[in-house]
Order: C-alpha cells, then sequence, then structure tokens
C-alpha cells in the first residue's frame, strides 16, 4: 500500500512505484549478497585472527575499512579489469556479444556483478570482522570456555566451538543494523558501474528534480533497512536461546 501511493514520475510519467519495483530486486541482490558475504567470510576471518597474536592483520583490516566504497570500486576495476582483463566493469550484459541461453545469460549476469558485489562487501567485510575478533576475545575468559579446556578441549576446539557461536548473534544484529550503510554504498557502486538499480534510480532522479522518485527511494530503502532489522530480531531466539528467558 506505501509502494502504491506514491505518486507519478514528473520526467517518466509513470508510477513511481513501476519504477521503483523494477529496479529493486537489483539492489536487494547487491545488498543482500554482501550482507550475507560480510557476514560468513568475515566472521571466519574474525575467529581466526582472534587465535593470531599478530597485529598487522587487524591494523590492514582498519586502514581497509577506512578506505571508501568507491575508491575500493576503482580499486578492483583497475586489478580485475585493466590489469587482468577477467571481470567486466559496465551494465548487465555485452551488448557486443549477448549471451543465448538461460544459463550463458545468467553466467554472464554474474560476471557483471561480480566486481559491485566485492566492492560492496569489502567494506563491510573488514567492520564484521574486526568486530568478530573482538567479540570472540571477550567470550574467550568465560567460564564455559575455560571450562571447556579445562576436561582437555584444545584451545583452538573452544574457540571455534564454543567462543565462536556466542558471539554469532551480536555479528548477525550488528551486519543487519548496517544495512543502511551497504544500500548507501550501492547508490555509489551502482552509479559506478552503470548498473540500472535503485541507488542509480534515485541520483538520475536528484538530478533530474523529479521529487516523486526519490521521496519514493527514500522510502523504499527505509523499509528495507527496517525489515532487515525486524527479521534479524525475528530470528534472534532461535540463533540465542538465552535470550528467550529474557
Amino acid at each position: 500500500m506505501v509502494l502504491r501511493d506514491l505518486g507519478t514520475s514528473w520526467r517518466e510519467q509513470v508510477p513511481v512505484s513501476r519504477l521503483i519495483l523494477d529496479r529493486l530486486p537489483l539492489t536487494a541482490f547487491l545488498t543482500g549478497s554482501a550482507a550475507l558475504l560480510a557476514m560468513l567470510l568475515g566472521g571466519v576471518l574474525g575467529v581466526a585472527l582472534s587465535g593470531n597474536g599478530r597485529r598487522w592483520p587487524v591494523a590492514a583490516l582498519s586502514a581497509l575499512h577506512a578506505v571508501p566504497t568507491d575508491l575500493v570500486g576503482h580499486a578492483l576495476t583497475i586489478l580485475f579489469r585493466l590489469t587482468l582483463g577477467l571481470l567486466p566493469v559496465s551494465g548487465m550484459a555485452d551488448a557486443r556479444a549477448p549471451a543465448s541461453g538461460f544459463w550463458p545469460a545468467f553466467v554472464e549476469r554474474l560476471r557483471h556483478l561480480a566486481l559491485p558485489v566485492m566492492a560492496l562487501t569489502l567494506h563491510q567485510l573488514c567492520f564484521t570482522a574486526l568486530l568478530v575478533r573482538a567479540l570472540v576475545g571477550q567470550e574467550l575468559p568465560r567460564p564455559s570456555v575455560l571450562a571447556a579446556m579445562a576436561r582437555g578441549c584444545s584451545r583452538r576446539r573452544a574457540l571455534w566451538l564454543h567462543a565462536a557461536p556466542n558471539a554469532a548473534v551480536p555479528d548477525a544484529t550488528l551486519t543487519a543494523a548496517r544495512i543502511d550503510a551497504l544500500v548507501g554504498g550501492a547508490v555509489t557502486i551502482e552509479t559506478g558501474f552503470a548498473l540500472p538499480g535503485l541507488g542509480r534510480l534515485a541520483v538520475s532522479a536528484a538530478l533530474a528534480r523529479d521529487h516523486p522518485v526519490v521521496v519514493g527511494c527514500v522510502v523504499t530503502a527505509s523499509l528495507v533497512v527496517w525489515m532487515a532489522n525486524l527479521m534479524v530480531d525475528a530470528l534472534t531466539p532461535l540463533l540465542d536461546p538465552r535470550s528467550r528467558l529474557t
């Protein structure tokens, strides 16, 4: 009902809801893939770093986390396109040699989305890895982990089987809370990689002073962030049974 009442685009003269629904799946795929990859890979990396006494990986992750998403996208473009020539950097398909058939077209689309997803993932992955490392470090001195090691469990085994699961819930919660950062990053990424998503629609509408579309994009992005946080809050009792007692 909310998307139905957004009015009509001043520039396109079509309902704003139609423009948004046409472009929302791509933005949802980019942000959802980036959030999932960052949570999984960043979680594994954070647990691994918590058992490593070296400081340079933490310093490297902190430095990479400080780099803006658009600069990460430019660096990936230079590496994978200009240097290695492996991945395309513009659009959703190659107009010069369009793929025929479902699977070739599907693989070609994944190749075009690989760099945007990587650019969005890296920034969130660094944050998740640093967060999980700190959370696991807080879990290691807890009685449950110490009792497991006292029963003969190795430190590495106690790290992965006892400390890491307790850090999973804050990791999932804060990943959902940072969906807004991923949606904001998608605006830059979609514009830089010429992807027809919600972020690029908002930028083009803002430049054309198409206010109903801009308002519709902001409302839709807010709904996506709200739904992501609501979903994580609903799944928290399943991830952590201790929360059912509070």
